[in-house]
């Protein structure tokens, strides 16, 4: 199959110049302590930021995606920002973020449930 560069996202191309494994470390070290998949409270705190990476931050979108009161968001917010020991709601650190779920996700070692 042919795919048109226009079709290639970024970290496609991050992934496929040599450096998969550096890439793919520093996602899973982005992440860490949520990809314990053994424990639920991990699972459930992974998509939450997912969500609410996907929602651009937006609290609304992440309570109705996630069906939770805004209450509850934002304790796993803060919840969050201390295990990852970052400010989720700072563009460099969510795009940082993002990248790494992306990346993770492309290589199949997560899924997001």
């Amino acid at each position: 199959d042919i795919i048109k560069f226009e079709e290639v996202d970024l970290l496609s191309i991050l992934m496929h110049t040599g450096s998969t494994p550096a890439v793919l470390q520093k996602a899973e070290k982005m992440l860490g302590p949520l990809l314990m998949k053994d424990d639920p409270k991990m699972n459930e705190l992974l998509k939450t930021l997912y969500v609410f990476l996907q929602c651009g931050g937006n609290l609304e979108c992440s309570m109705k995606e996630l069906n939770i009161s805004m209450s509850g968001l934002r304790y796993r917010i803060k919840r969050l920002e201390e295990l990852l020991s970052c400010q989720i709601r700072d563009p460099k650190s969510a795009f940082q973020l993002y990248a790494s779920f992306e990346t993770l996700l492309k290589a199949k070692m997560i899924t997001i449930g």
